[in-house]
């Protein structure tokens, strides 16, 4: 149990970090809009990891770089893409009960992908878990909830899930800090297209933004990029 404390620890990291950026991205999209958030997440986090490793001196990629440049497209590029417009149209709680599913998602993954055994528990607290996202899916809370909104939120937990798979099978012996790095520069490079024509068309709120939330937006960037999949990249291996 003892080698399992640090992995375990980095885990839980990640988990609540993720979670502090889904109700502080809900905070921002009153002023900024998806596309927006999506931006400043991105290109925060991506700046602090290139920042951190040229501090470091280490190489900036691992030798399987195509590897976690694909993960990188899978999330945050599209999970974030997914979640942010799905957040945009639900309530913060139900988006933090919904993006849990994606620990249900990476179970039945592992055990499809990676033949990872499942236990008779395990199994039922899956069936459970599901059944519990579709009831927050149904149910009306006040919360400006809609159906795609949700099923948004899902497909996110998903992606999420197969990058954590990805990253469980791909991730042993590679250095954490170069491997999020190419993560985070790839999901970047992927949504910048989107993200200036959004702009040049005008559907951009970022130039109106007072300063508060601007700030909320590079935090969340920070909690929901560079600290979590820092942390995940390293506890996945064990």
């Amino acid at each position: 149990m003892s080698g399992r404390v640090v992995p375990l620890a980095l885990m839980s990291i990640a988990a609540a970090s993720w979670a502090a950026a889904t109700v502080l991205t809900k905070v921002v999209l009153d002023e900024l809009t998806p596309l927006d958030v999506l931006g400043v997440e991105l290109f925060s986090s991506a700046a602090v990891m290139v920042f951190v490793l040229v501090v470091r001196g280490r190489p900036f990629v691992p030798a399987v770089w195509p590897v976690f440049a694909l993960l990188g497209v899978l999330e945050p590029a599209l999970t974030f893409g997914l979640f942010d417009f799905g957040i945009a149209h639900t309530g913060a709680a139900d988006g933090a009960l919904l993006i849990s599913s994606e620990s249900l998602f990476g179970v039945v993954l592992a055990r499809l992908l990676l033949g990872e055994r499942t236990s008779g528990l395990m199994r039922a607290a899956v069936v459970v878990g599901f059944a519990g996202s579709a009831l927050v899916g149904l149910a009306a809370t006040g919360h400006a909830m809609s159906l795609g909104g949700d099923l948004l939120v899902l497909a996110a937990s998903a992606t999420a899930a197969a990058y954590g798979v990805g990253a469980r099978g791909f991730g042993r012996d590679v250095d954490a800090f170069g491997a999020t790095t190419t993560q985070l520069v790839t999901a970047a490079l992927v949504a910048a297209p989107f993200i200036v024509a959004a702009g040049a068309g005008g559907r951009s709120h970022i130039t109106h933004a007072d300063a508060a939330h601007l700030t909320a937006a590079v935090a969340t960037g920070l909690l929901g990029g560079a600290v979590p999949f820092l942390a995940f990249n390293r506890a996945i291996r064990d």
